[in-house]
């Protein structure tokens, strides 16, 4: 029997591995639909700003992971990306410093942009949410 259980488990997972980014998309989407469920509710018993706030902390969770999901099949794809991004050699020179920094530098101006896009998004959802429950 337990090399049954073994058989099954290593097709679960090799199954899961191969459906790893429809799993991905789909917890996203499942997780923004519980959000705006939870924002509604909370606009619903009057408590817009616990639901501006709980929306905002959601959103940037939900979305939090997808740069760094990029970045990582980006790495296995073109490897010296990878080189570049970890300062493996040769970008462990001085000399390569400037242009590792730079692609550091857009790395964390994406993040940052998601993450604001990710809030504004927030107080919207809040005020079209607000605006559809008061009719």
């Amino acid at each position: 029997m337990l090399i049954v259980e073994i058989a099954f488990g290593v097709v679960l997972a090799v199954i899961i591995l191969r459906l790893l980014p429809a799993i991905v998309a789909v917890a996203i989407v499942v997780g923004v639909i519980a959000l705006i469920t939870i924002m509604a509710l909370l606009i619903w018993f009057n408590f817009q700003t616990i639901a501006t706030f709980v929306g905002g902390l959601g959103a940037v969770g939900a979305l939090y992971g997808i740069p760094f999901w990029l970045k990582a099949k980006i790495e296995k794809k073109y490897p010296p990306f990878a080189a570049l991004i970890r300062g493996e050699p040769p970008y462990n020179q001085m000399a390569k410093q400037p242009l590792r920094l730079t692609v550091m530098a857009c790395f964390s101006v994406a993040v940052a942009a998601v993450g604001l896009g990710a809030l504004l998004g927030t107080i919207s959802v809040v005020d079209i949410l607000s605006q559809a429950i008061a009719k």
